[in-house]
């Protein structure tokens, strides 16, 4: 062999490795890049999820503002614009305690919005209701949050 087959077959080798270790950190990165981006998109499908019928009986539906369903839409709906801007500032400025602030917010805010939605749906299963899709939005919505948070 000569000292030419030598060298590439060490430029191979190292060229090799290198490109495996940064692909797997830039999908991480990725990752973290779009988050801010779930994030926004899930606390929009949440405020969506509490204009649906969170439950109908007859020819009556009833969203997550109805007395029905204790009003904890407007708690909710708070907390999800709050998180939208969280999101935009976190868009705005990249550093390491926005990321931190807003995912652990986002924690907050999915785990109420399941317990809420949880909660509604003990509350109207013990009448025979029938659970409507703005509990199933609003726990999709909670989920995504959550895993946004992380």
């Amino acid at each position: 062999m000569s000292r030419d087959d030598v060298q590439t077959a060490v430029d191979l080798s190292t060229t090799s490795k290198v490109p495996e270790a940064n692909h797997s950190r830039s999908v991480l990165l990725r990752a973290v890049d779009r988050a801010p981006f779930v994030l926004i998109g899930a606390a929009a499908l949440g405020i969506v999820s509490l204009f649906l019928p969170v439950v109908s009986i007859g020819q009556t539906s009833m969203n997550s503002f109805s007395t029905v369903t204790n009003g904890d839409g407007f708690e909710l709906l708070g907390l999800m614009l709050i998180l939208i801007a969280g999101g935009c500032l976190v868009l705005l400025y990249e550093r390491r305690w926005t990321h931190i602030a807003v995912g652990s917010a986002s924690l907050v805010v999915a785990i109420i919005g399941m317990v809420d939605g949880v909660g509604s749906i003990s509350r109207l299963s013990r009448y025979g209701a029938p659970v409507g899709g703005g509990l199933v939005v609003l726990g999709v919505a909670s989920g995504i949050m959550a895993i946004a948070a992380v």
